[in-house]
């Protein structure tokens, strides 16, 4: 991951949400701040894409994931599978629910940031950036 002048990023990023609109509105403004981005709606499929970029020498910078996913693998669980397969690999966990265990103590299962929903531009920025350094 590059950074670029006037705070423009180069990178490549999976966001794992299940709400096309709140899917379109994190890549929109990944994309505006300089990310190429992949979207997914499910756990198993983002360990797929994960798995797919490792295989051709192009893993993602980051990850974004929804801690639930109605009607399949949330991000509790996806990033135990991610982790599996890359020890490094830079998971921000996001939800609408700030009062689960999970996000207060968002480290102790492998994610590195974490946004609460809804988030802003700057917001996303920030969790961004915090990885970056």
């Amino acid at each position: 991951m590059e950074t670029e002048q006037k705070g423009v990023l180069k990178g490549n990023v999976l966001v794992m949400e299940d709400d096309p609109i709140i899917s379109e509105i994190t890549k929109t403004f990944l994309e505006e701040i300089g990310f190429k981005v992949k979207v997914c709606s499910n756990g198993e499929q983002a360990i797929k894409r994960y798995t797919e970029q490792i295989s051709i020498g192009n893993k993602f910078d980051i990850v974004i994931m929804d801690l639930t996913i109605h009607g399949g693998m949330g991000g509790e669980k996806a990033i135990q599978k991610i982790l599996e397969i890359d020890k490094g690999a830079n998971v921000i966990v996001t939800s609408g629910h700030c009062n689960n265990p999970l996000i207060e103590h968002f480290r102790d299962y492998g994610f590195v940031g974490k946004l609460i929903k809804p988030f802003s531009l700057d917001k996303l920025k920030e969790e961004v950036y915090k990885i970056i350094r």
